[in-house]
Parts: structure tokens; sequence; C-alpha cells
């Protein structure tokens, strides 16, 4: 019998155990191999999780320049930075308002990064546990937390599973230890340059935050702001950049209409024809974001 049939076959005989809670410290291992991944010697790095956790976290990052700790969210400390991390998702209700006050917290281009044990299906009666230390007062169901995270302006969402285990299954409802990261930064005007996006697959399309498809091979255009996005993290890697040979200046651009993605005409990049567009026709014609 194979190790995945055996784990099934465990998970079915728990669903029947009523408040089975698994021992969730390889579940945290995963966690902490993942959060090293995303913010070793990361500077302007805020903490946010329990005083005894801040040598822990010291220790295994590093005493990078720029790091700070506070106990809880609603530290009243006006400083932005490029990184948070918090610990208390599972602790604190309404997610949503939350995700709200930590995204006003990051610089431009920051990342929140959070463990979260989230449910696989509508928790009615949560009977609170813990992982690790790690309090489970509150869950979300997996879908919900990128829905939540998209209402507060976040973008580029990614979900690691630390463990194909749950760390604690009610009622039949299992709860898995997930490492969530979102960033900051898809704000603000879309100016046209002419630029173009490739999206490699190997998916034959996929969609952003926004709504805007990306044709895999296809020329996708994309505002000047759109294109800087995805050159970086998350999504650095999976499109090929096509800039226009004679792109304008910034303050001499057009709006972009974001509501309209098109295939960009390769004469355009070329120089051959001009960068399509108006204020008068853009979405973004009264210079606020229109993504």
């Amino acid at each position: 019998m194979s190790s995945l049939t055996l784990l099934q076959a465990a998970l079915r005989l728990a669903n029947q155990t009523d408040g089975l809670q698994v021992p969730g410290h390889i579940a945290w291992r995963a966690h902490n191999e993942s959060l090293n991944r995303t913010l070793k010697d990361r500077k302007d790095t805020l903490f946010i999780c329990s005083a005894y956790r801040n040598e822990e976290l010291a220790t295994q990052l590093g005493q990078g320049q720029g790091k700070a700790f506070s106990p809880n969210v609603h530290d009243a400390d006006a400083t932005l930075f490029a990184n948070i991390y918090w610990e208390g998702f599972n602790a604190e209700p309404e997610f949503g308002r939350i995700a709200q006050s930590l995204y006003e917290r990051l610089q431009r281009h920051g990342r929140l990064v959070f463990p979260a044990i989230l449910s696989d299906e509508e928790v009615v009666s949560l009977r609170a546990f813990t992982v690790e230390g790690l309090e489970c007062n509150n869950a979300l169901t997996e879908p919900a937390v990128a829905e939540q995270l998209c209402e507060a302006g976040f973008h580029g969402i990614t979900y690691e599973l630390a463990s194909e285990v749950p760390v604690s299954i009610q009622d039949g409802i299992e709860f898995r230890l997930f490492t969530v990261s979102a960033f900051k930064g898809k704000a603000g005007v879309c100016l046209d340059q002419g630029h173009a996006v490739i999206y490699k697959g190997p998916w034959k399309h996929t969609v952003d935050d926004d709504g805007h498809t990306y044709q895999r091979g296809i020329r996708t255009a994309v505002c000047e702001k759109t294109f800087n996005l995805l050159m970086s993290a998350p999504y650095q890697g999976q499109f090929i950049p096509v800039r226009c040979y004679v792109e304008p200046a910034l303050d001499k651009s057009g709006f972009f209409d974001c509501n309209t993605p098109s295939v960009r005409d390769p004469k355009v990049t070329k120089g051959l024809v001009p960068i399509a567009g108006s204020a008068e026709e853009s979405c973004c014609a009264d210079g606020t974001s229109c993504c």
C-alpha cells in the first residue's frame, strides 16, 4: 500500500473522530523554511508576534538592519516597512479590516507574509486550538483569505502549503497550515509607454488580480505600472518583456485604459505606428488608477 493511500485512509478515519488534533511541528517547520526563503536577510521588516518569538525569529532570520518587533497589529507607530510578518491571523477576528491596516503600514512595493490555518469548509463553531504556540480562535476558508486581501488592495497573493496532513479536524472539517504572501503596489495612474508582455506558459492563459488576461505566446499590451509589476516578484520569470523602441517619457505618456486589454501590434513596439490611446478615451483620464 502506498504512503498516499495510507494517508488517505488515516484521514478518513480521523474525520470520524471528533476534535482530533495531530502534532503540528512538521507543518510549523515547513512554514519556517518558507519564511527563511521569503525574508532571509531582508531589511526594513516588521515582525508582529508574541514577545517570546522575537529572539527566535532574530536568530532564524539574522539581526539585519531595519528589523523591528511589535506585540500586536494595532501598534500606532506610523513607520512604513518593506516587509511585514504577522503571526496573529488566527487569533484576530475581522481580518478584512486588519488587512487594510497592514496594507497601509507597507511601503509602495512591500510584502505581507503570515502563517494561516485555513479550513476546507465553512466553520460554524470553531473549538480553539494551538499549533506550536500559534493560537487558532478564528479560521477562514482557503479561498476567503485571497478574496479579502484583494479587497484590501493587495496583489500577487500566493499560498504555500506547509503540510498535506491537517493540523486539526473538527466535525469532519480539516484545518491546514499555509504560508500566505501578498504584495502592495498596483495602485496608481496607468500610463501607456507602448510596453507589452508575453506570457510564457505552461497554462493556455492566466488572469491577474485586476482581471487582465494574458494569453500564452501573445503580446499583451500593458501600462507602465503593470509592466514593472510583472517584471518583479512574485511574477518575475513568468513573462517575456517587450519594450517599445521609442517609448515616450512618463510625463509625455498618454493614459492606458486597463479595462480594455488588447494585443500589442509589433509595429508599435518597433516605433512604426504611434502608441494608441488618449486621456479623453481612457478610464484613467481622471488621474486615478483604473486597476
